[in-house]
C-alpha cells in the first residue's frame, strides 16, 4: 500500500477526522491553533465571559501561521478577533447594527484571513440580516461592503493573498488561488437541492471540478460525490473538500493532482 503522501486520492484518518477543522476545541470551546512544533496553543479570549462553554473559534489562518482570524463570545455576542503571537487576541471593529428589539449588540465574525495577514473578512450583522460582507484590516478598523443591503445577507467566505475578496450566497467561493486567478468551492445546499464542488476562472467559467478531475486520470470512489471545496494550495496542487459517499454521508476528501492535467489553470 502506498503512503498517504502519495495517493492523489485520499480520506483523513480516524485521528485527522477527529481533529478536523481545528476551529472549537477543548474542554470549553476555545479558539486553538496548532503547530507541529507546538502542538495546540489555546488563543485566550480578552472578554471577561464567554456565551456559556463557549468562548470562541478560530476560523482561518495566514501563509506563515502568525495571524489568526476567528470569533470570540464577548457574554453572547460573537465578536470578530484577529491574533498574532506579539498581541494576542485583540478584537475587530464592531460593525453592523443589532435587531430592532434585540438584547445583545452586533454580531461579527472573520471569517477568513489573506495570506499575507493583512486583510480579514467575513460578516457583520445588520438590523434587517444575520450577517452581511464585511472586511478589516490589520489595523483592526472595518468597513461593510454592501451597506445599503437590506435583503440579500452575505458573508465573504474567500480570499486571496493579498485581501481580494468574494462574497458568496447561496453560491459558496470558499479557496483561491495564490493571485485570485481560479475559485474554488460549492453550488447549491446540502439540504435543499444537491450540491456540486466547483471551479471557476475567467477563461472557462463556472465548471462542476468532479469530471475535471476524473479527466486528469485520478479515479473518484464508486458512488461518491464532490460537493465542496474547502481548501487549495496557492499552487492548485492540493485541494481539501467535502462529499458525499455512495451512502449520502458526508466525508472529507484530499486531492494531489496537475492542475494543468485537470485544467483548472
Amino acid at each position: 500500500m502506498r503512503s498517504p503522501a502519495s495517493r492523489p486520492w485520499q480520506l483523513p484518518s480516524a485521528t485527522q477526522r477527529g481533529t478536523w477543522p481545528p476551529a472549537f476545541r477543548g474542554e470549553f470551546t476555545d479558539a486553538q491553533r496548532w503547530s507541529e512544533a507546538e502542538d495546540w496553543t489555546i488563543l485566550a479570549s480578552s472578554f471577561d465571559a464567554g456565551c456559556d462553554a463557549n468562548l470562541g473559534g478560530a476560523f482561518d489562518i495566514s501563509d506563515d501561521g502568525g495571524v489568526v482570524v476567528g470569533l470570540m463570545w464577548d457574554g453572547c455576542r460573537p465578536a470578530a478577533f484577529r491574533w498574532t503571537a506579539a498581541e494576542g487576541v485583540v478584537p475587530l471593529d464592531v460593525l453592523g447594527e443589532g435587531s430592532e428589539g434585540s438584547s445583545t449588540s452586533q454580531s461579527n465574525r472573520a471569517t477568513v484571513v489573506s495570506g499575507d495577514g493583512l486583510v480579514s473578512a467575513g460578516f457583520a450583522a445588520l438590523s434587517t440580516l444575520d450577517r452581511s460582507p464585511a472586511r478589516w484590516s490589520a489595523d483592526g478598523s472595518g468597513q461593510l461592503l454592501d451597506p445599503d443591503n437590506s435583503e440579500s445577507p452575505g458573508e465573504v467566505l474567500s480570499i486571496d493573498r493579498t485581501g481580494g475578496t468574494l462574497a458568496g450566497d447561496p453560491v459558496y467561493p470558499l479557496a483561491m488561488s495564490d493571485e485570485g486567478a481560479v475559485v474554488l468551492g460549492g453550488v447549491g445546499s446540502e439540504f435543499f437541492t444537491t450540491p456540486i464542488a466547483f471551479v471557476w476562472d475567467a477563461e472557462h467559467g463556472m465548471r462542476s471540478l468532479q469530471p475535471l478531475v476524473e479527466a486528469a486520470g485520478i479515479a473518484i470512489e464508486d458512488g461518491w460525490l464532490l460537493t465542496r471545496v474547502v481548501a487549495v494550495s496557492d499552487d492548485l496542487q492540493v485541494i481539501v473538500g467535502r462529499g458525499f459517499d455512495a451512502d449520502y454521508q458526508t466525508q472529507t476528501f484530499v486531492l494531489r493532482l496537475d492542475p494543468e492535467a485537470a485544467g483548472i489553470r
